[in-house]
């Protein structure tokens, strides 16, 4: 697990709530402390600029801004962020695809199986970096 830095990186704005125009899958998604979903929103198009998650979804597709990860939501992303991805405090995201922007952890859960270029996390939350894993700027 990584050590959080005690330095707190605020995430700021993100534009728009994309969950509601994304698709509902009756696809299983592993969310917060473990509990399996079913009610799962599947983004597997290119999203333009940021995106702001606040339910649980599945990510295939290319978001070419950042993404931004609101507290209760369970996220799981294989494929593509541009930017950063900001993780809020009760949130939860599991990589195996790409972020070229920074992994920013304050305060909920991240699991890292795929390539990032950075991670910051806050103190009381945790971040996971498997052994597979690929990060840029450590």
């Amino acid at each position: 697990m990584l050590q959080p830095q005690q330095t707190l990186f605020q995430c700021g704005g993100g534009r728009r709530d994309v969950a509601a125009s994304a698709s509902l899958t009756t696809g299983l998604l592993l969310g917060v402390n473990g509990v399996a979903r079913t009610d799962v929103h599947t983004i597997s198009n290119k999203i333009d600029g940021d995106a702001v998650i606040s339910e649980p979804t599945l990510i295939t597709g290319l978001i070419s801004g950042s993404l931004f990860v609101k507290s209760g939501a369970t996220v799981q992303l294989s494929g593509l962020v541009v930017g950063n991805v900001c993780i809020s405090a009760d949130a939860s995201v599991t990589i195996s695809g790409t972020v070229n922007g920074t992994v920013i952890n304050e305060g909920g859960e991240a699991t890292i199986l795929g390539f990032v270029g950075g991670i910051r996390a806050t103190p009381g939350s945790e971040t996971h970096v498997l052994p597979k894993a690929v990060v840029r700027n450590r």
